[in-house]
């Protein structure tokens, strides 16, 4: 009976214990990362009442007769099964998806271990347990953000003030279109000079320095047109320097200072005409003569072929009481910037102005027929369909308007294509009909990268036209004339020799000028910061014009060279504009990206789920700070609990090894969400059911050895 009443007891402990563990887990279960526990019972030690006998050939067997003595505690064991997580959107929310833990350290070098990973930053940009300011523990980058794996871990700290380095500027891509539909806009006295193209789309080529000055002219006194006595000579007269932000206006208004200093005048005028052009006004005794202008130390073919006016002979002449005008200037069609950087991280402006071309460049020999111009610039007017023959001519005794030769024009025919045609026409005729014997000539038809073309016999030919069939071209013919000549007489070769015809032109209509326009000191120039970009019929990117496909480079120093530099360097950039296009939609030609940068300084941070944490910086840098290591344990269940939902390591938790997540049996971390209990609540109440009928039972044992030990002192009375 007291056997029974001891085993009863004994029961009663151990689900006092049941109890405790199932509370804690109840109590904990929003508790972040906190393991639940299990309690797991064993009976105690039995009392053997009589021994087992084995069988013998006269009985059977009998077992051993004992009594237990109830019930003890066997194990409480930390389940670290996967909890749920929680998304919070909070950076430093950390959750740990499989195995491993957070390291964390105190200021005597304790290590704890843990699963909650709701941290935050101190004072001192350490990442720490906000509870207890345990400080999370992994491997620092170094400036250049490289991690070394082999360094010891060290507590994280997050610098704020920290910096990302400069990056100087080395590639530029441009990208977008450019619209094949614009129309050329004249230049307005507000237009800066470094921006402006001449009436063709060629940049004036104007740059920060650039003394421009009269190059030659003078101002006629006496009306004799004769440079003498009494007259002004405007030669090497300064007119202005280009700026920065020098306009059209400036320049007029400067051109007026200097021609009243040099004369004396109040009443000579320049100034700026709506269509571009700039004006020049005399007064009655100050007419001028062969005025040009130019830029000094560096001659400006565009500029002087500005001021030129209507007569064409390269200079400008006003009479007494009149007024010139020089040839109109355009804008730039498309203009954008982007700050590029130099190497001590500050920003410097490039501007690209893009410019149609509408002036003509010589044939080459894929120029199309259809697309061909004069010298002068005006259309031939070939068609498709024409028929293209010999009119007149003769090689050797032979007419060649009896030749039958005649060439029908397509819209794929190239000026190639009509060479090869003519050649062959005047090496298949019989050139001394009156001699016995084919005689046949050796003839050559050729281009030349001027757009004029070469003929060469070894047969004389006289008067040779080309001309359409059924109405005449004189454009045509003037093509095939002798260099210089318009008397449409045809070519006349000498046997054995060589004639040059006039140039052929076409449109540069799929040709566009670009000028770049960048800070740099007076007199301390950029290099290949103007160039063409020519593109297909169909839209798309041909070349850079006579540099083919490589890109330009633009060389050019901000500051200037000396002391006054303070160190930065020549800027050398490529400009990659292989991406632009040219087709009949909006401009949206820009510079797209540049990889150059300034200085900048730790913005934000990200955590990716290797635990690498990402600084990004505000200059767009981004660079590696740290790594958040996890420790595996070899024994989870071997842990010490210390409170705080963190854990030690013990004699029977193994030794933990620290490393980076994902590798080694470690899981992944995930930013921006907390891992919960694993509690499961339902069973934890189960449990907890299965613990009260347990421990009810139980204490009927003891119920009921008491009340026999009652009646047995009972009949003893």
């Amino acid at each position: 009976m007291l056997r029974s009443l001891f085993a009863g007891v004994s029961g009663l402990r151990s689900h006092q214990v049941l109890m405790d563990v199932l509370g804690s887990n109840i109590a904990n279960v929003n508790t972040v990362g906190y393991r639940s526990g299990r309690m797991t019972f064993q009976d105690q030690m039995s009392q053997t009442l009589s021994g087992a006998q084995g069988a013998t050939t006269t009985r059977g067997g009998v077992n051993p007769a004992q009594i237990g003595l109830g019930s003890q505690v066997g194990a409480i064991d930390t389940l670290f099964s996967q909890g749920n997580f929680q998304n919070t959107e909070r950076l430093l929310d950390l959750g740990i998806e499989g195995k491993g833990f957070f390291q964390l350290v105190d200021q005597a070098g304790g290590i704890y271990f843990t699963r909650a990973g709701n941290f935050s930053l101190d004072s001192d940009g350490y990442i720490v347990n906000p509870s207890n300011g345990l400080k999370l523990f992994g491997l620092l980058a170094d400036r250049t953000g490289s991690i070394n794996e082999t360094q010891p871990a060290e507590s994280i700290r997050i610098d704020y003030s920290m910096q990302a380095d400069a990056q100087v500027t080395r590639n530029v891509t441009l990208g977008g279109n450019l619209d094949s539909r614009i129309q050329p806009t004249t230049a307005s006295s507000r237009n800066q000079l470094l921006g402006l193209f001449d009436e063709y789309g060629r940049s004036l080529n104007l740059r920060i320095g650039d003394v421009i000055e009269f190059s030659g002219g003078f101002v006629d006194k006496n009306g004799n047109g004769i440079l003498d006595g009494g007259d002004v000579n405007l030669t090497d007269l300064t007119i202005t320097t280009v700026g920065s932000d020098t306009t059209l206006a400036d320049l007029a208004k400067a051109m007026e200072t200097a021609l009243r200093a040099a004369t004396s005048s109040t009443s000579i005028a320049v100034s700026v005409n709506p269509d571009g052009s700039i004006k020049v006004s005399t007064d009655s005794l100050n007419p001028i003569v062969g005025m040009t202008v130019d830029v000094d130390g560096a001659p400006n073919s565009i500029l002087r072929g500005i001021f030129q006016d209507a007569d064409g002979d390269q200079d400008i002449d006003v009479v007494a009481s009149g007024s010139g005008n020089t040839r109109t200037m355009r804008q730039a069609d498309v203009t954008n910037s982007i700050n590029v950087y130099d190497s001590q991280g500050n920003e410097r402006t490039l501007t690209i102005a893009y410019a149609r071309a509408t002036n003509h460049v010589p044939i080459s020999s894929d120029s199309l027929l259809t697309g061909l111009y004069t010298q002068s610039g005006v259309a031939m007017n070939v068609l498709v369909g024409d028929v293209i023959e010999f009119p007149a001519g003769t090689i050797g005794d032979f007419d060649l308007s009896t030749s039958g030769f005649t060439f029908t024009v397509t819209e794929s025919s190239t000026i190639a294509d009509l060479l090869s045609a003519i050649e062959t026409a005047l090496e298949s005729v019989d050139t001394d009909s009156g001699t016995a014997g084919d005689q046949f000539a050796s003839v050559s038809v050729s281009m030349n990268p001027d757009g004029t073309l070469s003929i060469t016999s070894d047969t004389a030919i006289t008067g040779l036209q080309i001309d359409t069939q059924t109405t005449s071209n004189p454009g045509l013919m003037g093509l095939f004339e002798e260099f210089g000549t318009t008397a449409l007489n045809g070519i006349n070769v000498s046997a054995g020799s060589t004639v040059t015809t006039n140039a052929g032109m076409v449109s540069s209509l799929n040709t566009w000028n670009w000028r770049a326009i960048v800070p740099h000191p007076a007199q301390v120039f950029p290099t290949n910061d103007a160039g063409t970009v020519i593109f297909n019929s169909d839209g798309t990117f041909q070349s850079y014009g006579s540099s083919g496909l490589a890109a330009p480079v633009i060389k050019f120093d901000p500051d200037g060279t000396g002391a006054e530099n303070d160190g930065v360097d020549e800027l050398s950039i490529t400009m990659d504009m292989g991406r632009l296009t040219q087709n009949a939609s909006a401009s949206t030609a820009a510079i797209r990206t540049q990889d150059g940068r300034g200085i900048g300084t730790l913005d934000s941070i990200t955590i990716d789920p290797s635990g690498i944490i990402t600084g990004v910086f505000t200059n767009g840098a981004s660079m590696n700070l740290a790594k958040i290591q996890l420790a595996y344990i070899p024994n989870e269940g071997g842990l010490r609990r210390v409170g705080d939902t963190m854990f030690q390591e013990s004699s029977n938790s193994g030794i933990p090894v620290l490393g980076n997540a994902g590798e080694g049996g470690r899981g992944t971390i995930s930013s921006g969400t907390l891992e919960l209990s694993n509690v499961d609540l339902a069973q934890q109440f189960t449990n907890l059911i299965v613990a009260q009928r347990g421990f009810q039972a139980n204490s009927r044992i003891i119920t009921t050895s008491d009340e026999i030990l009652t009646e047995v002192v009972n009949l003893k009375r």
